[in-house]
């Protein structure tokens, strides 16, 4: 415990001689390591220093320059599902480091966190069975949400789908719970993260092909397209030609319920926006435009991909609206 403690000392008079965001992330990858051991007590131990660490971070909030909350997406990533660990020390230490965490949040946008918010972290974290453990873990998610920047959101997304790799099931399934619940509570909130957040869940979805997280992760994209769909389509039309798997699962995706009504929509809003503003067929620009024959015609097999995956009960709704313009694409493709 003692060397523990003088561990923790001396990592901190280390942040302080110098205090800057790389050498905070330096301490924090060395720490990630411990974190991620395959050993409880390895994790317990890393956990205690960590704790330590924010603790102190907290307290010399202003000479430490608030380098932690520069950090508060990637950290809440990492110990969010720490909370589910076997060992309870641990499960403590990982509420002790999330109350520091939401303390120096709240600092830097100037209120007072609730004493609910801090009191939720360390409540229920004794209990010995899986499901209340997940139950606890879901509460401390959505309290940490609270207090979330959304320029953080893709530092987030990008570590918690990191920890659905983990072999240990109970960390696993508490990534999960703690990744649909970033995305329920603040979702609406990440409009202009959305491109990054997409990227990070797109690129995972190409590691796990065969991985029973792959439909979780398609699960994320349809919620963060119930938000925002435009620009997740936007983002999706920036993928190349032929679509490759990972592609046409994300447009199917998109093709469930009345989302799928809207995205058709869309498309067909860019479909007429890109015909209305193409050159004419003997027009100088007419060769060069290049981009703009790729963008329709990644548009018309989106659409395509799209129509595909709506039922029956949506189609009389926005088929009036899209066929016409489907075809026009297809015919331009043509021509």
């Amino acid at each position: 415990m003692l060397c523990l403690e003088g561990l923790g000392r001396i990592i901190v008079a280390l942040l302080e001689a110098e205090v800057t965001s790389t050498c905070f992330e330096d301490v924090v990858h060395v720490l990630q390591c411990w974190l991620a051991s395959a050993k409880a007590w390895e994790r317990e131990r890393a956990l205690q220093v960590c704790a330590q660490l924010l603790g102190d971070c907290e307290e010399r909030f202003e000479v430490m320059r608030g380098c932690a909350c520069k950090q508060f997406g990637f950290l809440v990533g990492l110990l969010g599902p720490l909370t589910t660990e076997s060992l309870a020390a641990s499960r403590r230490w990982a509420g002790v480091c999330l109350g520091h965490l939401l303390q120096m949040q709240a600092k830097t946008r100037n209120v007072a966190p609730e004493a609910g918010d801090i009191a939720c972290l360390r409540k229920g974290l004794d209990a010995t069975d899986d499901v209340p453990l997940l139950e606890t873990s879901y509460e401390i998610a959505k309290t940490v949400c609270k207090y979330f920047p959304p320029a953080q959101a893709a530092d987030f997304m990008s570590t918690i789908t990191e920890s659905l790799k983990c072999t240990r099931d109970e960390r696993a399934r508490a990534a999960e719970v703690w990744m649909t619940t970033f995305l329920e509570e603040c979702g609406q909130l990440i409009y202009q993260e959305v491109p990054e957040v997409l990227h990070v869940l797109y690129s995972r979805l190409q590691t796990m092909q065969e991985n029973t997280h792959r439909p979780l992760l398609l699960l994320a994209v349809y919620v963060l397209a119930c938000f925002h769909h435009e620009p997740v389509v936007d983002s999706l039309l920036q993928k190349r030609l032929p679509l490759d798997r990972d592609a046409m699962e994300l447009w199917s995706i998109l093709g469930r319920s009345s989302l799928g009504v809207q995205v058709l929509k869309y498309l067909t809003q860019k479909l007429e926006a890109a015909g209305e503003n193409s050159p004419g067929p003997h027009s100088a620009a007419h060769e060069l435009d290049h981009s703009q024959a790729a963008l329709e015609s990644l548009t018309v097999c989106s659409m395509a991909e799209a129509f595909l995956q709506l039922r029956v009960c949506f189609l009389a709704n926005a088929w009036g609206d899209c066929t016409g313009v489907l075809c026009w694409g297809i015919s331009a493709l043509v021509l």
